[in-house]
């Protein structure tokens, strides 16, 4: 008898993602049916979602009644002869300038502050005038690319064996600048992403972003924009990693990137991503993860050669329930590592085109890391 074939175990960026689409069911904003689907897509058994909804306290029938589903429906883009693969970052040793800095607040919720700022319950009203924070903006636009002291468009450039998308945004006349990687959210590369881009540009950065739907065809190619949190389920997690290596191998090859290292922010599920680049590059010099989930195993953070800052949602206890361990771990290595948790705020606190935006949250959390960049990158 041909023995069965069995799905490989989910990582924890795919459990990450299944997870976010439970809480979206629950928060009402998918069917039920819409979550299974989903679930489905990445788990590829019956069986196995009937599990995992019924461990979430979704099971309602004990089997989901939605047969598996076709794939979304992606552009698949040739692959470019000869594309070029990233150059190899060569490890470094680095000592850090100073002790780890890993807070242990006597109060709840905990908190780390960045260095030289002061510990405070609210945020500020606002950021330093000509800083491109964000106002709450539906479109996800609150730069736009015309704005004069800017250039900023989407670019190609080549990965393993594919033609990367992404898309870049620079200070307008600026000779050199210090060069960031933004990771987008399990949305793809979307408009909000894209000002998170200028909105860096604008305060003296290079700043690139990939897009980790490229191998598909890219976000703007996936006809139901819900699919794509599937997509990149479905993907490979060292596949994206590359990819976004690939990305920092773009960033030193533009004549403007000041170097000799970069900066890495992400969000969400690109918060995991920061991570696990600042693990697999020695060319970040400084990470700052939104809301991610951390890497597993947590002993990879040894190989971790650049500076780290997270932030965090009160609210968002399923992310950041996991900060004690991230702490320990980092401190175990002695590595340089703060962070800080939001009271009130939520998870995706810092995306102004959704309804979890705290407005006091992502402008306190936008100064403190530019605040860090300046301190790790430019330094």
């Amino acid at each position: 008898m041909k023995a069965p074939q069995t799905r490989p175990t989910l990582d924890y960026l795919q459990r990450y993602l299944i997870e976010e689409m439970i809480e979206e069911y629950k928060d009402a904003h998918i069917p039920r049916r819409e979550m299974v689907r989903r679930v489905l897509l990445i788990t590829g058994s019956i069986p196995a979602t009937a599990s995992i909804l019924l461990a979430a306290g979704c099971g309602g029938n004990p089997t989901p009644t939605l047969a598996p589903t076709a794939a979304p429906k992606v552009a698949t883009p040739a692959t470019p002869a000869g594309a070029a693969s990233p150059a190899a970052a060569s490890p470094t040793s680095a000592t850090p300038a100073a002790s780890p800095a890993v807070a242990t607040p006597a109060t709840s919720p905990p908190a780390a502050t960045p260095t030289g700022t002061p510990t405070r319950a609210a945020s500020p009203a606002g950021s330093p005038a000509g800083r491109g924070s964000p106002t709450p903006a539906a479109s996800g636009v609150t730069i736009p690319p015309t704005d004069p002291a800017i250039e900023a468009g989407p670019v190609e450039f080549p990965g393993q064996g594919v033609t990367l998308k992404g898309y870049r945004s620079s200070p307008r006349g600026v000779a050199k600048a210090p060069g960031l990687l933004v990771i987008h959210e399990n949305r793809g590369l979307v408009e909000h992403i894209k000002d998170v881009t200028r909105r860096y540009a604008k305060d003296g950065y290079l700043a690139v972003a990939v897009d980790l739907v490229s191998r598909q065809g890219g976000t703007d190619s996936i006809a139901n924009q819900g699919d794509i949190p599937t997509i990149l389920g479905q993907g490979d997690k060292n596949l994206q990693v590359q990819d976004l290596l690939s990305g920092i191998a773009y960033l030193k090859t533009l004549p403007n990137f000041a170097g000799p290292k970069a900066g890495v922010v992400g969000y969400c599920y690109g918060g995991g991503l920061t991570w696990l680049t600042a693990i697999n590059s020695a060319d970040v010099a400084a990470a700052v993860p939104y809301y991610g989930p951390p890497p597993d195993p947590l002993d990879d953070v040894q190989k971790i050669t650049g500076a780290v800052l997270a932030f965090y949602g009160e609210l968002d206890t399923r992310i950041t329930s996991n900060e004690p361990a991230i702490a320990a771990a980092m401190q175990k290595y002695n590595k340089v590592f703060e962070f800080k948790i939001y009271p009130g705020a939520n998870h995706a606190f810092n995306n102004d085109t959704g309804q979890s935006y705290n407005a006091a949250a992502s402008k306190d959390a936008y100064a403190r890391s530019l605040d860090w960049f300046a301190k790790y990158l430019k330094a």
